[in-house]
């Protein structure tokens, strides 16, 4: 029986403490960028996995190969300034 409220999720999952060392480690010039791909892959192999096994009929990846919610758009745009580790204040009104 189907509950009686429809429930939808929008955005990123919380990513898996390994994949946020590997992108801090690869920050902090600790590792390459080729330890990432790997990392990333069996991240969202896991969650897939995990939403199958509770029955999900449509599942996500959780936009664990992605950085923030708009992964590079903004290095696409001309003359912005990319910020790294930028204080959220910045962007609160």
């Amino acid at each position: 029986m189907a509950p009686p409220f429809r429930a939808e999720h929008m955005g990123s999952l919380l990513r898996p403490q390994e994949l946020l060392d590997v992108r801090a480690a690869i920050r902090d010039g600790q590792a390459e960028e080729s330890s990432l791909k790997p990392v990333e892959e069996a991240a969202v192999k896991d969650v897939v996995a995990l939403q199958r096994s509770l029955g999900f009929r449509a599942v996500t990846d959780g936009e664990f190969v992605r950085t923030r919610f708009w992964g590079l758009m903004w290095d696409e745009f001309e003359g912005t300034t990319r910020l790294q580790d930028a204080e959220a204040a910045m962007f609160r009104l």
